[in-house]
């Protein structure tokens, strides 16, 4: 697991799970945008073991609000999400939780100041929230 900085004030998460596929995890996803060049080369220096190419795929995590820079919260609560309950979501696309978006920093005060993370405060949504990943091949040349 990872976190990057974008070279543009955004904080993202990366992963790779136990079949081999690395994971984008954006709180900002939009899927008309590329993965910014920044990451894409951090992501080849982490992932790729020496090749120039890297298959990722960009998953649909929850996106933060509009009006907040919660960006660097949700990287953490992803990761966390992933190490602690292996975010099955991340491979059948379906959540039927978002993190609790108003509670999120209070915790991550509560875990830094306790020295130990745990999962992040959700609620329940009331239908399963469904969509695909979406892979990119990223080339660094």
């Amino acid at each position: 697991v990872q976190i990057h900085q974008d070279g543009k004030f955004h904080w993202v998460a990366s992963l790779r799970n136990e079949k081999n596929h690395v994971y984008l995890l954006d709180s900002l996803y939009d899927r008309n945008v590329e993965i910014r060049p920044f990451v894409a080369i951090q992501l080849c220096q982490i992932y790729g073991n020496g090749n120039s190419r890297l298959s990722v795929y960009r998953s649909n995590v929850q996106r933060q609000s509009s009006d907040t820079l919660n960006c660097g919260v949700f990287a953490i609560a992803n990761i966390v999400e992933f190490c602690i309950n292996g975010y099955k979501e991340l491979e059948n696309c379906t959540r039927t939780w978002n993190f609790d978006e108003n509670n999120m920093r209070n915790h991550l005060v509560k875990c830094l100041e306790d020295g130990k993370f745990t999962s992040f405060p959700k609620i329940e949504m009331k239908s399963i929230f469904m969509d695909y990943d979406r892979e990119l091949l990223i080339y660094v040349l």
